[in-house]
């Protein structure tokens, strides 16, 4: 990482580590929202990160939002953080401008016919209910759009996955405006892919790291036969075994962040 994406880690870190603490990740698998924490990270511009300021961002680089991102996944920051950056990618490679609060991408089997009418459902939406503006992916006839649709006009199913965060289905039939479609090419669908996907390894490796430090401070506070279980060679062997897999995790997320375009490969290798 460069200086300045050290300073924004840096930032962020002491961010989430005074506002998003474990009592906030409980609250929020309990339905209790963090809006003063999304509220925060507004203010202090990492909700725009990687976004032209004429776009309505914060400036920045791509890299910026991951060094955020690992942040945010070291500490499981209940908020819809990497959904937002991304649509936010996604509108500014097609030069429109940033609408105001949380919004996240759908996609699934949704048509806009020729009236304007979009229809369909998709399922396993992640943070849907607290976005104010959804992507949606759809097909006119052959040809891919993106639709810019007001969250308020869907049907919202709310569900949980695995991890205890907001899962929901939704409905659409919505009419949209001809303003709010954008014509979109097979090839930038692909590259939101890889930008998602390399959203989420930098996060998955900020958890893997503060998973390090939480097993070993265990370790060193465990005691077994009056010692800490530190002592013994065989939780030494496990936690050398884990210490190289979360440096090769690290190392391959820090690749994607100083990359100027994000290649496929670095995506994979750091998922992996």
């Amino acid at each position: 990482m460069n200086e300045e994406q050290q300073l924004i880690g840096e930032m962020a870190r002491r961010m989430l580590d005074d506002h998003c603490g474990p009592a906030v990740v409980d609250a929020a698998e309990q339905g209790d929202y963090p809006s003063a924490l999304w509220t925060l990270l507004v203010d202090n511009g990492l909700t725009t990160l990687g976004i032209d300021e004429a776009l309505g961002g914060a400036g920045g680089t791509f890299g910026d939002a991951l060094v955020v991102l690992r942040e945010a996944g070291r500490k499981a920051a209940p908020l819809p953080l990497a959904e937002t950056l991304l649509a936010g990618q996604l509108l500014s490679s097609l030069e429109q401008r940033l609408p105001t609060g949380p919004m996240c991408i759908v996609q699934g089997d949704v048509s806009l016919n020729e009236s304007g009418q979009l229809q369909g459902s998709v399922h396993g939406v992640k943070f849907a209910r607290h976005c104010q503006t959804l992507l949606v992916a759809a097909r006119r006839g052959e040809d891919p759009v993106i639709c810019l649709i007001p969250a308020a006009t869907v049907a919202v199913t709310q569900g949980k996955d695995l991890a205890g965060e907001p899962s929901d289905d939704l409905d659409l039939f919505v009419q949209v405006q001809p303003q709010a479609c954008f014509e979109i090419d097979e090839a930038k669908l692909d590259a939101v892919l890889v930008w998602g996907a390399a959203m989420r390894s930098v996060m998955m490796a900020g958890a893997l790291e503060e998973a390090l430090a939480a097993t070993v401070g265990y370790a060193l506070e465990r005691k077994q036969f009056g010692k800490a279980i530190a002592k013994f060679q065989a939780i030494q062997q496990q936690l050398a075994v884990f210490a190289t897999q979360v440096a090769a995790s690290t190392r391959a997320a820090e690749t994607l962040m100083v990359q100027s375009e994000i290649a496929s490969i670095d995506v994979a290798i750091a998922k992996a």
